[in-house]
């Protein structure tokens, strides 16, 4: 098991200089945007993961690292109130 100097955690960033608010507002629907996101790529009809449910058409990394089936098994632990505990408001993922 790999040691992490910061646990397990879901990123949600503005792009824009300053921020617009968006990650703020993900944080408050995140329970909605999390089941949205299941539904999304399981109705995917893609195998391995595409554009359309979890490819970023701007990754330098060509989504190498990406994997549809590993991304529904995190959206269902979020969901099933696994790891709860690291998420908070004003805590250290909104630093």
């Amino acid at each position: 098991l790999q040691k992490r100097a910061r646990p397990l955690r879901f990123i949600v960033f503005d792009k824009h200089p300053g921020g617009v608010g968006i990650a703020a507002a993900a944080f408050r629907v995140a329970r909605d945007v999390f089941t949205a996101a299941l539904e999304l790529i399981e109705s995917c009809p893609c195998d391995d993961g595409c554009p359309a449910c979890i490819y970023d058409t701007m990754c330098k990394e060509f989504n190498f690292v990406l994997d549809k089936r590993a991304a529904a098994v995190v959206l269902r632990c979020a969901l099933a109130g696994h790891g709860e505990a690291a998420v908070s408001v004003g805590s250290e993922a909104a630093r």
